[in-house]
């Protein structure tokens, strides 16, 4: 017999192996995908909700814990310091059901709740974890109870989601103990549950709060202002966090389906997950520490050894863009990656148009200076939910004026403003459409850029003038440098590695910059990188065009050829393609529009479906356009039809052309037809060794005098570009390109 148990105990042993490496090893995986989601570690995050009231949604229940400002500095820390604790409860969480997965099950869990864990839930989750671990480890039901109701008094004392943390423990261990429990005992837990929320109940705005997690599907356009609010059925395609989650609750729904056990709990929570993506991984982990999964086959010791190192490769692959940051973090590298809006001079009411970034707001320095129009609490303001949601949309469509609605109502954003007086408004930084119109609206003044969000100033709030007056300075300084500055602004423009360069480069661009975006762009041959400084050409040649009337040859076949190989290696999205082909468009390329387009239908994955109709309705245009050119082209001579092939980036065309001129006019074309093969500072080089050598003829010195300029301006290099646009002066005084010279001499300080 005791041989029996022996043999027994060592097929256990080997089949539920638990080293001391392998609660540390999943809990390094968990931290490294925790880091892998965000640029800087210092960055400062709250572990509970503080907030008090909005200037829209009024005062309404407030976490009593956010009422102690003394904890304060506790409860605001670094983003790595959340990561050290959020590995810590979803190890617990694993640690805690490790009889009923096998390894590979605990870490496809860990990666989910890992990548999907906000700082927001954090102390809602500590209770979670805390009362069902107490709870599975105490037989006695008098006992069980006392945590359940102590888990309640927690949750609502400490989290704003009070009221999933409740539905959740009440109608999961709670029922199980009412089952438990002698009728005369269950009718006193019964009774005392109902006494506290019965009493709480007529705390101003509790019930709202406490039922915000049924509430956020009836809220009038809550997926527009919160996108984490969208539903997961009707909404976009999940992220790959989200797919992990959602197989967490399959899973649990599968077991449900087959036995009672948890039923009514699984039945009732997963449907506020898919309505509701905030949710998702909340109602993931409140389910993953309660609900008995089922019991999987457990992998041998080396199956599990295999698992976990995989799972740290991994970990550490996805991880590794952040590992430096990380590293210098900890050695006492404090370099910015957000813009520290607190220590601006401004103050007062604050418009954010994405309202998923009103948690940011809730750090102590914030709140001193800056209160919010709106937040995410959609349970307080959800009656100005649609007013806020028709001011967004006029601001982002550059609406000032009042025009009537179809619903017959009146829009206009000047009205609305007029009363609120904000102070800043916030956009997200990849929303470029919506900050090139802000940036050309008289009401707004741009103050500053971040890789995550862009700043305006209201004109009328004179707070926002000194902010305002060094953004443009750091701006035009960059754009037309007038030799070495001394000191560049600082807290202005913020991008501290090469993806955030990449982003912060595209809102420049957005906002009629380029040449000082192309200063935020790694010297690199990366794709990412000659896609955003084609866009930088391009807007130069709007630029040239829009004050000139001629077509800059050298910024649009750049241009095309740059967006040409970024299409060729697949790092265009549909949505880029279209706005690639109007962009061109415009600038009569009607034959690069046509294949921009007809590209971005093949893809077929616009952001909005209206927008194949736009593709369709452009390349019509497009071919028209075209056909009147070919009938054009047939008439002109082989110089003009040349030029027409390089407006279109047509480089073979050209080249073929280019025989049929004159041999004094061959050289200054084929250094056009060349161009997309070089660098700026190559062919300004080029460029001088023809003008200095005089084979240019007069006629087309102008134009290449003006080339050299912008290339020197490009280049960065000041007094070439004022020697180069002077030089144009003097070739032609009435050039057409004389508008756009003299306010770069101007600029320049010439």
């Amino acid at each position: 017999m005791r041989r029996n148990e022996e043999a027994d105990s060592t097929t256990t042993d080997d089949r539920l192996p638990e080293p001391r490496w392998l609660w540390p090893a999943l809990w390094l995986i968990a931290l490294l995908l925790l880091l892998s989601r965000i640029v800087n570690p210092g960055d400062e995050v709250r572990l509970f909700d503080s907030r008090e009231s909005t200037l829209w949604g009024g005062t309404g229940w407030q976490v009593p814990l956010g009422r102690f400002m003394l904890l304060d500095p506790f409860l605001e820390v670094p983003y790595v310091v959340f990561a050290i604790i959020g590995a810590t409860l979803v190890t617990g969480l694993a640690r805690l059901q490790r009889h009923l997965f096998p390894m590979p099950a605990l870490l496809v869990g860990t990666a989910a709740l890992a990548l999907g864990m906000k700082p927001e839930f954090t102390l809602a989750a500590a209770i979670v974890l805390a009362a069902n671990g107490l709870i599975q480890r105490t037989k006695s039901p008098g006992k069980r109870s006392a945590l359940v109701v102590g888990g309640l008094l927690a949750a609502i004392f400490c989290t704003r989601e009070f009221g999933l943390v409740i539905a959740g423990l009440l109608i999961g261990p709670g029922v199980d103990l009412l089952r438990a429990l002698k009728p005369k005992l269950s009718m006193i837990a019964g009774a005392a549950v109902c006494l506290i929320l019965g009493g709480l109940a007529f705390v101003p705005g509790f019930i709202e709060t406490g039922l915000r997690f049924l509430t956020a599907g009836l809220t009038p356009h809550a997926e527009m202002l919160i996108p984490s609010a969208r539903s997961i059925v009707a909404g976009t395609g999940p992220t790959l966090a989200e797919w992990l989650l959602l197989g967490l609750l399959i899973l649990g729904l599968l077991h449900a389906a087959r036995s009672s056990d948890r039923l009514l709990q699984s039945f009732a929570l997963v449907p506020v997950a898919l309505f509701c993506t905030h949710y998702l991984w909340l109602v993931a982990f409140i389910l993953s520490a309660s609900f008995r999964l089922p019991t999987l086959a457990v992998g041998t010791r080396r199956v599990n050894q295999i698992a976990v190192a995989a799972g740290l490769v991994l970990a550490g692959f996805h991880a590794s863009p952040q590992i430096p940051a990380v590293v210098g973090f900890v050695l006492g590298d404090r370099s910015e990656h957000r813009l520290d809006v607190a220590a601006w001079q401004s103050s007062g009411h604050v418009l954010l148009m994405n309202l998923n970034d009103a948690s940011d707001w809730q750090r102590s320095r914030l709140r001193k200076r800056y209160d919010l129009v709106l937040d995410d609490r959609w349970e307080q303001g959800r009656q100005r939910f649609e007013d806020y949601a028709v001011l967004c949309r006029d601001l982002n469509e550059g609406r000032a004026g009042s025009y009537l609605r179809t619903d017959l109502g009146w829009g206009g954003y000047a009205a609305p403003l007029d009363q609120i007086e904000p102070t800043l408004l916030v956009q997200s930084s990849g929303n470029l459409v919506e900050i090139r119109r802000l940036s050309l609206s008289p009401h707004w003044r741009i103050l500053g850029i971040d890789a995550e969000r862009t700043y305006f100033g209201y004109t009328d709030d004179r707070t926002i003038q000194p902010q305002g007056r060094r953004a443009i300075e750091l701006l035009n300084q960059l754009e037309w440098p007038r030799g070495k500055a001394n000191e560049l602004p600082r807290n202005t423009i913020v991008a501290d590695s090469w993806d955030e360069s990449l982003r912060v480069s595209a809102v420049i661009c957005a906002i009629r910059f380029p040449y000082a975006a192309m200063r935020y762009l790694a010297d690199d041959d990366s794709i990412e990188t000659l896609k955003q400084r084609s866009w930088c050409w391009v807007e130069i040649a709007h630029r040239v065009r829009r004050h000139t009337g001629r077509t800059s040859l050298l910024d649009q076949s750049r241009a095309i050829a740059g967006f040409r190989n970024a299409l060729r290696s697949g790092a265009c999205t549909a949505d880029e393609r279209l706005d690639m082909a109007v962009s061109l468009h415009v600038l009569e390329a009607d034959g690069p529009a046509v294949e921009f387009a007809n590209s971005s239908l093949g893809d077929g994955s616009f952001s909005h479906p209206e927008r194949t109709d736009d593709a369709e309705a452009l390349i019509r245009k497009a071919k028209a356009d075209s056909e009147r050119l070919a009938d054009r082209m047939a008439l002109s001579d082989p110089e003009q039809v040349l030029r027409i092939h390089l407006k279109n980036g047509d480089r073979e065309r050209a080249t073929e052309l280019l025989s049929q001129l004159p041999a004094d006019r061959q050289p200054f074309y084929s250094f056009l037809i060349g161009v997309p093969d070089r660098s700026a500072v190559e062919l300004y080089h080029e460029l001088s060794g023809l003008l200095g050598a005089n084979t240019i003829p007069a006629d087309l010195a102008d134009e290449a005098w003006f080339y050299q300029g912008c290339l020197g301006l490009e280049a960065g290099d000041t007094f070439a570009a004022v020697t180069a646009f002077q030089a144009s002066r003097e070739v032609a005084p009435n050039s057409p390109f004389a508008p756009l010279r003299e306010m770069y001499l101007l600029r320049l300080g010439r």
